[in-house]
């Protein structure tokens, strides 16, 4: 995702945009960014992800 030129603002603003997108809650903790509960190192990593909260979703 860095390679897009997201830092971590633009990272917390996709963030935002996802979850709203999708009434999703992206499970991230800006406190611990190093352990992340949700995979932002790839496109294909965020994607899949997604499409598993999706999956989840009631």
């Amino acid at each position: 995702m860095e390679d897009l030129g997201l830092d971590s603002l633009g990272k917390v603003e996709a963030i935002f945009a996802i979850e709203e997108c999708f009434g999703i809650h992206i499970p991230f903790n800006a406190n611990a960014p190093d352990r992340p509960e949700f995979d932002f190192s790839t496109v294909g990593s965020v994607v899949r992800d997604v499409e598993a909260l999706i999956a989840r979703k009631p």
